[in-house]
């Protein structure tokens, strides 16, 4: 087995010129790299080895960093235009907003991937509460009491009932999209042996 050059997005080999006619290498090479400026590896380290293995370079050479999030109903406390690998944010919710957890205030963290998530806050009049009862099926989650725009949840019929509809509903605008209907299978049967 051997590994081509690393391609670093953001960052490059240690005197990356020097080596670049040696690839493929064997497996067991080692090479060091570094990010450019304002990006860091996942370790965080000026320079982070990277080997040859048989599944390619271990660890994935990758240089990080997260920009300035785009928020919506939420305010932060910005000091810099980049954050690091493991960053914290903290949000705060507009005046009568509120997070998926009913709080106010929360945190979003730097990832490989970019921002943890981004923070969504929510009126509390776009809120639905639960989910309502179908004949002859039920929820399949513990009932919450507050669910907020976006939450799905799905539905399940009893013995000899078939799901009519999407299994699952979503919460949007403070109500619940079309519920689903259990249909008992020998009246199923009946309507596929009329059509």
């Amino acid at each position: 087995t051997t590994c081509d050059f690393p391609e670093i997005k953001h960052g490059n080999i240690y005197d990356e010129n020097r080596y670049t006619q040696v690839f493929p290498v064997a497996m067991g090479k080692y090479f060091y790299y570094s990010c450019d400026w304002s990006y860091v590896s996942a370790s965080q380290s000026l320079w982070t080895q990277i080997t040859c293995t048989e599944q390619g370079w271990s660890p994935t050479p990758k240089c990080l960093k997260c920009d300035v999030p785009v928020l919506e109903n939420a305010t932060v406390e910005i000091t810099g235009t980049q954050f690091k690998f493991n960053d914290k944010l903290e949000y705060k919710c507009l005046d009568g907003f509120e997070n998926r957890d009913g709080n106010t205030t929360g945190y979003i963290v730097c990832g490989e991937d970019g921002w943890s998530h981004l923070p969504t806050c929510y009126h509390s009049t776009e809120k639905c509460g639960p989910p309502p009862p179908i004949s002859n099926g039920d929820v399949t989650s513990f009932l919450l009491t507050v669910y907020s725009p976006g939450s799905r949840v799905e539905y399940q019929c009893q013995a000899y009932y078939e799901l009519g509809g999407s299994k699952y509903v979503t919460c949007s605008h403070a109500k619940w999209s079309e519920l689903p209907r259990c249909i008992g299978k020998f009246f199923w049967i009946l309507r596929k042996s009329e059509s």
